[in-house]
């Protein structure tokens, strides 16, 4: 299974997200928009979780976390 990383960097919204390559946001990294928007950002594929959860802390956004659709459950980012 692969792994993306979602970076929303929007000045009033900043947030990254973790997901796997299946979940209908994601959808293997292209997202459920045809065309990129300016601020947003797919990085990926890793091919495992940690990968991308280590990648995500990298971009240092405060309100990072995994997909609450595909990772529900997951540990939060403060223990990643």
């Amino acid at each position: 299974m692969n792994f993306y990383v979602y970076a929303h960097a929007h000045a009033r919204n900043k947030h990254v997200r973790v997901h796997t390559g299946r979940c209908g946001y994601c959808n293997e990294g292209k997202g459920r928009l045809p065309i990129q928007q300016l601020d947003n950002r797919w990085y990926g594929p890793y091919y495992t979780l940690e990968a991308a959860q280590a990648f995500a802390k990298t971009l240092k956004i405060k309100d990072t976390r995994a997909c609450q659709t595909c990772l529900w459950g997951s540990k939060p980012a403060s223990t990643w």
